[in-house]
């Protein structure tokens, strides 16, 4: 937010919560991955409980070319299957703005490595590859 209480943006994507329709092939948003980045932030309560039991969104250096279900967009041309498929910083996670927490503490969080993350494979959830709707 801007002092004079406007907003400035450096990109944007408008997803409809109420829909499980996802961007179509090869779009991107704000997320390399085309994803929506509200459902994967970390939020306080969450910790404050001890544990989160949802996705959470991680960026990478080096991703792969391609993209996994539910992303619509890849930003890479790297082949090996060995690399994720969310480019950024190096395992950069997200939290959700709360008052309660510093929302920069989540960088102490570098000590991450690919090793610490379970990689799941959602592709039997997916009804059809345009929607986000699960089984």
């Amino acid at each position: 937010p801007a002092a004079d209480g406007s907003w400035l943006a450096g990109s944007g994507a408008i997803f409809d919560l109420r829909s499980n329709r996802l961007r179509r092939a090869g779009w991107t948003s704000a997320d390399a991955a085309g994803l929506s980045i509200l459902a994967g932030l970390v939020r306080y309560d969450e910790v404050a409980a001890g544990g989160i039991q949802h996705a959470i969104r991680i960026t990478v250096p080096r991703t792969r070319t391609g993209y996994t279900w539910p992303a619509t967009h890849s930003a890479s041309d790297a082949t090996d299957p060995a690399l994720p498929a969310d480019h950024g910083s190096a395992w950069y996670v997200s939290g959700s703005p709360d008052d309660r927490w510093d929302n920069s503490a989540l960088r102490a969080l570098r000590t991450l490595h690919g090793s610490d993350f379970e990689a799941v494979d959602v592709a039997g959830l997916m009804l059809s590859r345009p929607s986000g709707a699960t089984r």
